[in-house]
């Protein structure tokens, strides 16, 4: 069976037909799949994002800043297609704010990370790095092409040791300061 084959046939087969060891508790659970010629597949289950809770207050200041930033463009440009357009992203923003993560299944070894059925190849990332929000961690995958966004998968800490081994062999990992977007996104609890 050469390369080609043996990853295809980790890409399609059930994780329940491997053996596999279990960790892991109700938000993530990992499973290690060894295969000691060619690769070593870790999956997990997580959800696609970490949800915070939204109070009435943070709708009205979502509101609040729309109608303001709305009157200052009025003022400013007299366009009603931009305050349009600006009212329609922030009702686009409430409703994203409302709505419960999903569990996804994720997927990565040698070959790449596969979240839910779409594969990315780790020749695609440039590095990786791991955050900590709250009790729950995060991986961000660096891509190489310039317009690629960046891949953020979330993981239960004692499930580190297993998914760290996988990419410590494959990618280089970068300590990554978060960016305005991420400080503002962590401060409105998005």
């Amino acid at each position: 069976m050469d390369k080609d084959e043996h990853e295809q046939s980790h890409r399609t087969a059930p994780v329940e037909d491997k053996q596999s060891q279990t960790a892991g508790d109700e938000r993530s659970q990992v499973q290690v799949s060894p295969d000691a010629q060619f690769d070593n597949v870790v999956t997990w289950e997580a959800s696609e994002y970490i949800h915070h809770h939204k109070s009435a207050g943070w709708f009205a200041m979502l509101g609040l800043a729309t109608f303001g930033i709305s009157a200052v463009l009025y003022f400013l440009i007299r366009d009603v297609f931009s305050i349009a357009v600006l009212v329609l992203m922030a009702v686009t923003v409430g409703i994203f704010a409302v709505r419960p993560p999903r569990t996804l299944r994720y997927s990565l070894s040698h070959s790449g990370l596969t979240v839910d059925k779409k594969h990315y190849p780790l020749d695609d990332f440039r590095s990786y790095s791991v955050a900590q929000e709250g009790a729950i961690l995060s991986i961000t995958f660096l891509p190489t092409k310039r317009f690629m966004v960046p891949v953020t998968v979330y993981f239960s800490p004692q499930d580190e040791p297993k998914i760290s081994q996988v990419l410590a062999a494959n990618l280089p990992h970068e300590d990554r300061v978060p960016d305005v977007i991420d400080r503002w996104t962590s401060r409105l609890r998005f």
